[in-house]
């Protein structure tokens, strides 16, 4: 009989952001997100609503480092 080894759990999808973060912290390692990518989306969701709502092509003011 085989043994399968315990794997960690898997969360659901609309946690494994805040899972990543936990697991970067508790590892001391670097989250795949920034905050200046997170801000970034933002920036491009709020965007489409004025463009949506104006009928006028918007221009987006932040950026990001792409991960490496």
């Amino acid at each position: 009989m085989d043994i399968i080894p315990p794997t960690k759990p898997v969360p659901p999808l609309r946690a494994i952001g805040v899972a990543h973060a936990f697991d970067c912290i508790l590892d001391g390692e670097k989250p795949v997100m920034s905050a200046e990518l997170a801000r970034h989306c933002i920036e491009i969701i709020e965007k489409c609503f004025i463009a949506a709502r104006t009928g006028v092509t918007q221009t987006l003011e932040t950026t990001f480092d792409p991960i490496p």
